[in-house]
């Protein structure tokens, strides 16, 4: 009858997902599908939380937070994490930067596509609408 609990137990916690880290600049230098704790930063809650207030657009989120394509090391610059992607062999034409504070709460993300937007990017920030600016790529 021990065995049984034991199991039931461990059962319990091996389906428990890992804790997110508290202080997303534990990312910093690390790439954005790199875990910590068991966790990415793309996968962080605080991370998609702050994107997803930004970004109304399922679309586009999903290209930002779920596909998989070239990436930068995170950055970290004057508070705010740095985490630039782009599709896979279209780099030039695809791409997003997301730039968030350390506590996860601000999201402002540039997302580009060339071919559509020609020379401008569209900008989304949490709490705002987004806007067009006459940026040809996201920066890095």
């Amino acid at each position: 009858m021990i065995e049984g609990w034991l199991l039931v137990a461990l059962a319990a916690a091996a389906a428990d997902p890992p804790a997110a880290p508290a202080d997303l600049t534990i990312y910093a230098g690390k790439y954005p599908s790199e875990t910590v704790e068991g966790i990415s930063f793309l996968r962080h809650p605080r991370v998609r939380a702050a994107v997803e207030a930004a970004v109304p657009d399922a679309g586009v989120r999903a290209w930002i937070l779920d596909r998989a394509g070239q990436q930068t090391p995170i950055a970290l610059r004057a508070g705010h994490l740095v985490s630039w992607g782009c599709e896979a062999h279209v780099c030039n034409d695809h791409e997003w930067t997301i730039f968030i504070d350390s506590a996860g709460t601000s999201a402002e993300i540039c997302y580009h596509v060339g071919r559509t937007m020609g020379d401008r990017s569209r900008w989304f920030h949490t709490g705002r609408p987004s806007e067009l600016r006459p940026d040809e790529s996201c920066p890095g």
